[in-house]
């Protein structure tokens, strides 16, 4: 579970951004590490039903299989609505269809780690009108306490988001997996002793 220790603690920061209520429903763009593990610890909050947005067919897979979300592709999440919604993957248009996900007086928590220099299309009569609050959070601030806590509680449904594991020699394969976008959690080991 260590190499999960990092981005829980991530998550877990976002989440007190966020702030969301249980039994309400949410949206999480993006089914890499971070989309995943936020959108099992919404689950795990009792916020619901929960959906992941995800552009790629091998990652709404993974997602389908490991959190148990309904999970769409973007073309099919335009009518999507909820009070708490999560951009987890940096894209501008990701970011505009999440945006365009909140719900009148939601909340999105901007996750996703985007360019410095993009830009993204934004109605500041809509934050307005629909009383919307949006929120980042790229920092672990006093959160590794609780992700400690998170993996030791939740730890039969985060342990699989480590899909693959490569000796340290098979470097280029494990970054091959990566690019592909066919994996979640790639962890690279040293070989063993002889």
């Amino acid at each position: 579970m260590a190499p999960l220790a990092e981005p829980v603690a991530c998550a877990e920061r976002g989440l007190r951004r966020l702030d969301p209520r249980p039994d309400e429903p949410a949206i999480v763009y993006g089914a890499g590490t971070m989309g995943l593990i936020l959108a099992i610890l919404l689950d795990a909050r009792g916020v619901g039903p929960v959906t992941v947005v995800e552009v790629n067919p091998a990652r709404r897979e993974l997602a389908a299989r490991l959190t148990g979300a309904e999970v769409r592709a973007p073309e099919e999440a335009a009518d999507l609505r909820a009070p708490w919604v999560i951009e987890a993957t940096g894209n501008p248009a990701a970011f505009e269809q999440a945006l365009a996900s909140v719900a009148r007086a939601g909340t999105l928590l901007v996750f996703g780690v985007a360019n410095p220099g993009a830009r993204a299309a934004v109605s500041p009569h809509r934050i307005y009108q629909d009383e919307l609050t949006i929120v980042g959070s790229m920092a672990i601030l006093h959160s590794f306490p609780s992700a400690v806590d998170t993996l030791r509680r939740h730890a039969e449904r985060l342990a699989p988001l480590v899909t693959d594991r490569y000796r340290l020699d098979d470097v280029e394969a494990a970054l091959a997996l990566l690019r592909s976008g066919a994996t979640i959690k790639t962890v690279l080991t040293p070989e063993e002793p002889s």
